[in-house]
């Protein structure tokens, strides 16, 4: 039904917000919070809006699942891994202001 086409056009949305997100990071991707030789600060793409868009896009999933779904339990164990992705911010945060130090600073001000 209209349910489960909006959860797919929300899914693609989602789908492509992520490949964004890993375009735009491009070789600043790391599975796990890290500081990189010739890190850069990223602030294009998704980064324009928020400073951690791939978590957004994890959330919006979970809406997307719901709606192509209908299946709480499934929505529970994805928003369970995003959960426990999203408790790395803190760190993030730590690094970049490490790295980046008044730059990030007035990056974070500026995006949510």
């Amino acid at each position: 039904g209209m349910m489960q086409m909006a959860g797919a056009v929300l899914t693609a949305l989602c789908l492509l917000g992520f490949l964004d997100v890993h375009f735009e990071m491009g070789a600043s991707w790391r599975p796990t919070p890290e500081a990189l030789e010739g890190h850069e600060l990223v602030r294009t793409g998704m980064f324009r809006f928020a400073r951690h868009p791939m978590y957004a896009v994890f959330i919006w999933f979970a809406v997307a699942l719901y709606l192509g779904t209908t299946n709480w339990i499934l929505v529970g164990m994805w928003l369970t891994m995003v959960f426990v992705t999203v408790l790395r911010i803190p760190r993030e945060e730590q690094i970049m202001e490490h790295i980046f130090g008044d730059e990030y600073t007035a990056y974070r001000r500026r995006v949510s």
